[in-house]
């Protein structure tokens, strides 16, 4: 649930700073026992891994965060508009793969 919450902080941030603003997020089960993030923003700039400033000091780190932290992630160019859509996908099955249920 930690990835989650981080990813879904991330890509706000990331289309606040660099995409216009955050039009809307999504949270979603996919009938691929995943659950999908994804946020939109009114910019096609489609975002890109920068390299971090410092190791401990803020910059640069975001989008490869969530590259580590998600099992899947895309962007869709919008048909709803000049914008994008960035999402990440989490596997289910592989976070409860020890049998625990919850």
């Amino acid at each position: 649930m930690g990835d989650i919450v981080l990813v879904v902080s991330e890509l706000v941030t990331n289309a606040a700073r660099h995409g216009g603003g955050a039009l809307w997020l999504a949270l979603a089960a996919t009938g691929q026992d995943a659950i999908r993030v994804e946020v939109a923003d009114p910019s096609p700039r489609l975002p890109a891994i920068r390299l971090p400033r410092a190791p401990a000091r803020p910059g640069g780190h975001g989008l490869r965060l969530v590259l580590r932290a998600a099992d899947r992630v895309g962007i869709d160019l919008g048909p709803d508009g000049p914008g994008k859509r960035v999402w990440a996908e989490f596997r289910t099955l592989a976070r409860d793969s020890c049998g625990d249920p919850g």
